[in-house]
């Protein structure tokens, strides 16, 4: 988050859910703004990730307790295709 608030460029590419990157992906540049966290966010990503979501943040309050979440809005700098 520091550099973030810092810095907020940022340059993306396609990867699969762990992380890997195939050859040639192009990467998009972007910017990004941190907001405020609402219930619709959170409702969001509850749609979106089901069952895993829910896993993922019980095993978050455990091992980090109830932290603050941070939501990024990243706006790319050219239109994806």
């Amino acid at each position: 988050m520091k550099r973030l608030r810092r810095d907020p460029r940022v340059e993306l590419r396609s990867c699969d859910r762990h992380g890997r990157v195939p050859e040639g992906a192009a990467p998009v540049a972007g910017v990004v703004e941190v907001v405020a966290s609402e219930a619709r966010h959170v409702a969001a990503l509850r749609r979106k990730y089901g069952m895993e979501y829910r896993i993922i943040t019980a095993v978050e309050r455990l091992v980090r307790g109830r932290r603050q979440r941070v939501i990024l809005r990243i706006s790319l700098d050219q239109p994806t295709s």
